[in-house]
């Protein structure tokens, strides 16, 4: 199996950093509103962040990020009348950099990087397999999906080589209801049970720490 390819390092050896904006951040920061540009991407190098939908004029979460991705790569391939037409924003959970990329000059480095290519690909197509996921077990028990949903937030920060507890700063039960499409009572009688089993624990200041060898233990996904 090939080993992850480190695209902050790529992209930085290819010199597309240097002709990129920087932007560094700290946490529970608005990063960027509208993260689709018409002549370039933003690139998280460093850092988790939220990704929010606005709907009936509310900000809706949508799915965590973290370093090495690059935000609306999937709007490169889409014809213009099937273009997204939603307003995101992206929101820091942790201190961070961001960069904001020519478009056309990452394009071409990527089609002439096809094993970058891929990997960022298949990033995107895990994110969107995850929502597909979500959808599709919702007739599974409502305490398996939560525990399944904690586990993809694991993957999509990437922190599943980080050691035995990790860490989700600034969680609220919004990321799960929205997710699931579930009431906030029901989530709370769960996300105790979860506590008394040790699996997850939310400090004082919002962090929800989970004991990941015990949460991949009950997870349908792993």
């Amino acid at each position: 199996m090939n080993q992850p390819i480190n695209i902050y390092s790529a992209l930085n050896e290819a010199g597309l950093l240097q002709q990129s904006k920087e932007l560094p951040f700290n946490d529970n920061t608005i990063i960027m509103k509208d993260y689709v540009f018409k002549d370039s991407l933003l690139f998280l190098s460093q850092g988790i962040a939220k990704i929010e939908i606005k709907r009936n004029q509310a900000w809706e979460f949508e799915t965590l990020v973290a370093n090495d991705t690059i935000l609306g790569l999937e709007h490169c391939f889409l014809p213009h009348k099937y273009a997204d037409k939603m307003e995101y924003r992206m929101t820091s959970l942790t201190k961070g950099t961001a960069f904001i990329i020519p478009k056309q000059q990452l394009m071409s480095y990527l089609y002439a990087h096809p094993l970058v290519f891929h990997q960022l690909i298949e990033d995107l197509t895990i994110r969107y397999k995850f929502l597909t996921f979500n959808q599709q077990e919702k007739k599974a028990p409502l305490k398996q999906r939560i525990i399944d949903l904690l586990m993809e937030f694991v993957i999509l920060t990437h922190q599943e080589e980080e050691g035995e507890y990790l860490k989700i700063p600034f969680f609220t039960e919004e990321f799960i209801t929205t997710s699931l499409k579930c009431s906030t009572h029901h989530i709370k009688h769960i996300l105790a049970s979860l506590t008394e089993q040790r699996i997850i624990c939310i400090t004082d200041n919002q962090e929800l720490i989970i004991h990941y060898p015990h949460l991949k233990k009950f997870s349908s996904i792993v």
